[in-house]
């Protein structure tokens, strides 16, 4: 008998293309944004894995700030990992920022030092949760900040941060009768 408590139900052919990329991304401090135990167990045994964008509460006057970038600037790869005979999901979330400037940097800096959550908008209209049972967060090395040599290179940033989890991110259902509590969640950068 297996330790799984996952049940197989398969997966029919889909004929529609994909769009590879991150669109958009939102960081809060890791704590600041929670979901139940309830609800990721019935997301987790109805088999669909998807939350409702209201099933994120958030602490008082706190929301998902947003952070914009060039068009294929941004990816998310998770895998699966395993240490002392535990298996997690190691998610990457590696960005590129164009442009050095000094109101930026700090940001940087600040993503480089946090504990952060994040909804991660891809370019299929989808919103992936990281932060139910760990952050992410960035090692040494993976940020560099470059002016470039030629004119081409790039003049920017570009940032890795990675969470180790339990699960798989999260679906984040942000449509339909979700679109208020999706709206609720988020906020433009203030130095835009």
């Amino acid at each position: 008998m297996g330790c799984s408590t996952i049940t197989l139900k398969g997966m029919a052919l889909e004929c529609l293309a994909t769009n590879g990329g991150v669109k958009n991304v939102y960081f809060v401090e890791h704590g600041k944004a929670t979901i139940e135990d309830t609800v990721v167990e019935t997301a987790e045994t109805t088999g669909n894995h998807t939350i409702n964008a209201s099933d994120i509460t958030m602490a008082d006057n706190t929301k998902f700030i947003a952070y914009h970038f060039a068009k294929h600037q941004g990816s998310l790869t998770t895998t699966t990992g395993e240490s002392n005979g535990n298996k997690y999901w190691q998610s990457t979330l590696a960005l590129q920022f164009n442009r050095m400037e000094g109101k930026k940097h700090l940001e940087i800096q600040a993503l480089a030092l946090g504990e952060l959550d994040a909804l991660i908008e891809d370019y299929n209209g989808k919103v992936w949760f990281i932060g139910y049972d760990g952050y992410l967060s960035e090692s040494a090395g993976n940020t560099t900040a470059q002016t470039g040599t030629a004119t081409d290179d790039l003049n920017g940033y570009t940032i890795s941060l990675t969470a180790r989890n339990g699960y798989l991110p999260f679906e984040v259902k942000i449509d339909g009768s979700e679109a208020t509590a999706w709206a609720a969640l988020i906020s433009e950068p203030a130095n835009a």
